[in-house]
């Protein structure tokens, strides 16, 4: 969906300008979990702001990464891909 865009949108890590906190804060968020950073990204996006990607290294001790966190993810693309224009 971002692609072509963004090399990694799942990332914790963010920093967000004001002008981007007030844009979210001004949106009925459908997200429930690990989805907000599909809902968020797609926001920005289609607001015409910038997310600017910092690589950073990551190394693996445990995951809150479930089947329903999986869903939730999976069901938000999809009603941003289906979304009425």
């Amino acid at each position: 969906m971002f692609r072509k865009y963004y090399k990694d949108i799942s990332s914790g890590f963010r920093k967000y300008s004001n002008k981007a906190m007030k844009l979210l804060l001004s949106r009925k968020m459908k997200s429930r979990s690990f989805d907000i950073m599909i809902e968020s990204a797609y926001y920005i996006y289609e607001n015409d702001l910038i997310i600017s990607e910092v690589p950073i290294t990551y190394r693996f001790s445990s995951s809150s990464l479930n089947t329903r966190v999986i869903m939730d993810c999976m069901i938000m693309c999809l009603k941003i891909i289906f979304r009425p224009k």
